[in-house]
């Protein structure tokens, strides 16, 4: 008796030991597709050339650095501004993208822009192509299909102050990924008629530098082998 108990037992232990085995190796697989999952989305998560069609804010400041360095494919000009401004003086303004990039079709986004201007104030002719967003003017979903835009610039009452202008545009071909897309900028000061002093402007060279991609490189590295360590 106590033998055959002692296999019937051992019999009913094999049997349940598969299903539980299976529990937790459904489990497992799981908790990997999960994490895999999870990198992965961190990864591909990136900005792309239309995933600000309603503007750009502070994060523009420091260039479409999505998008590369700035690039000489790409260049701003802006017409109407005087060599030295008056006080509290309306100035019709225009500003260009010229770009050798293509668009992928006509209703597809072509451009976008972010102005910051010190002093004054900014009004758009059309008000449907501008916005203002954290300090500074951008475009909207609807002056995402330009490459030029005309705004107002409206100067400071102090005539002898000097006002900066920093201005990035981005032209994009339209294909909703940040490749292909060249972007650049202007940085300049403007003086009144009563100011005298320098206007000379620190250029900066907007391009990832060596120490961030090396940075993201180690990133990527560190995420890939904690995925590979999780699968194991």
């Amino acid at each position: 008796m106590h033998h055959r108990n002692y296999v019937k037992n051992r019999w009913v232990r094999l049997k349940e030991e598969p299903i539980m085995d299976g529990v937790k190796d459904m489990q497992a697989m799981l908790k990997r597709m999960f994490l895999l999952l999870a990198i992965f989305s961190a990864v591909i998560i990136v900005p792309t050339s239309d995933s600000f069609p309603n503007g750009v804010g502070k994060e523009g400041s420091s260039g479409c650095l999505c998008h590369g360095g700035n690039s000489d494919l790409t260049y701003l000009e802006i017409d109407g501004l005087p060599d030295k401004f008056e006080s509290n003086i309306s100035y019709d303004l225009n500003l260009r993208i010229i770009s050798e990039i293509e668009i992928a079709s006509e209703n597809s986004s072509k451009g976008g822009f972010r102005i910051n201007v010190s002093h004054g104030e900014i009004t758009f002719e059309n008000t449907s192509y501008g916005s203002f967003i954290e300090d500074s003017w951008t475009h909207t979903e609807e002056g995402n299909k330009f490459r030029s835009w005309n705004f107002t610039w409206i100067s400071p009452e102090d005539n002898s102050s000097s006002v900066e202008f920093k201005i990035f545009g981005n032209a994009v071909n339209g294909n909703g990924d940040p490749y292909g897309d060249s972007w650049n900028y202007l940085d300049f000061k403007l003086g009144g008629v009563e100011y005298f002093d320098d206007l000379s402007v620190k250029q900066k060279d907007y391009q990832i530098q060596a120490y961030e991609a090396i940075i993201l490189a180690i990133v990527f590295i560190g995420l890939i082998y904690t995925a590979l360590k999780a699968i194991k």
